[in-house]
Parts: structure tokens; C-alpha cells; sequence
């Protein structure tokens, strides 16, 4: 997909980074090998969508409406999908992290979150429909995380830039 395309058409603009910060790097379809191997994605018959891996790889890891999209970075901070898996993987092993619903939140792999709530986005590794996305909040008292979307391009223009998150509330 030409993700440099699909903003124009959609009259989204680069801004750029505040305070003269720099850019958080592109993703690589490299890094995105240590990441499959560092989550141990390989061996559970899951591969990251083709859609975000391009999209990670042309804009790199960035905010889009509503969506703080994670990439590969070539060190794990918060802009990188590992440091949120592994983070997210280390509460829901505590054994006083209890959930009040039976979904399965160890086969989540989180690669976004909401900017304006806390909300995480996330694929389902034993998905039947591979590439659909979830959204779900961390708190143990939450409800079961919830479908959002069939894919990633759907997610980034009916949640990311749509008002299905608004339609949720």
C-alpha cells in the first residue's frame, strides 16, 4: 500500500517533531525480525499484517488521529511494539493480576494505544480471522477486549481516523 498516497488522499499532513527533538527511526523489515523473534512470534503461527509492517517502514512509528502506532526500533524504548508486549506480558503474569472476563490477554500482541483514552490495541495470535484488531483496556476490571476492525488498514481509517472509538463510548 502507498501510505504516502493514502494520507494526501485523506489531506493529512506531516508535522513535525515538537522542540526540535529527533524523529523516532524507521522501522526496517529487519528489526521487525528481532521483534517476531523477541515476542516468539514464530513459533505461534502468527505474522505481523503486511499492511502495518509498510506502514511502519514508510512513516515509522508516529501518532496517527487518535492512534500511537508502535514500531521496530533498533533499541527497545516506548516507541517500539516489544517494550509494550513485554511490558503488557510481565503484569498479566503476576498472580495478583485477576481479570474479571476469560479472555485468553497472554496470545494479545499490542502494536498501538489510544491517544485521547486508555484504551490498547491489539492483535489476536490464535485470531480465526488473522489480522483483526482488538481493542481492550489493561485495568482488571475491565470488560473483555472487543473487535475493532477487520484489518489494519481499516483500523487506521475507521478508528485511528474514523469515529468508531467515539461510536464506543
Amino acid at each position: 500500500m502507498d501510505w504516502f498516497k493514502f494520507l494526501a488522499d485523506q489531506q493529512i499532513v506531516e508535522k513535525a517533531v515538537p522542540f526540535g527533538l529527533p524523529a523516532v527511526e524507521k522501522s526496517t523489515a529487519e528489526l521487525f525480525q528481532s521483534v517476531a523473534t523477541d515476542l516468539s512470534l514464530e513459533g505461534q503461527n502468527f505474522a505481523l499484517p503486511e499492511t502495518y509492517l509498510s506502514f511502519c517502514c514508510t512513516l515509522g512509528p508516529c501518532n496517527i488521529g487518535r492512534a500511537r502506532i508502535f514500531g521496530a526500533c533498533g533499541w527497545i524504548h516506548v516507541a517500539d511494539v516489544r517494550y509494550h508486549n513485554l511490558r503488557f506480558q510481565h503484569l498479566i503474569q503476576d498472580p495478583g493480576y485477576k481479570v474479571a472476563h476469560s479472555f485468553p490477554l497472554a496470545k494479545l500482541v499490542i502494536f498501538g494505544n489510544d491517544s485521547k483514552e486508555d484504551l490498547w490495541f491489539a492483535w489476536r495470535i490464535d485470531d480465526p480471522n488473522p489480522g483483526s484488531i482488538y481493542c481492550f483496556q489493561e485495568d482488571p476490571l475491565s470488560p473483555p477486549p472487543r473487535k475493532v476492525a477487520a484489518d489494519f488498514k481499516e483500523f487506521i481509517e475507521e478508528v485511528a481516523l474514523g469515529d468508531v472509538m467515539k461510536e464506543m463510548e
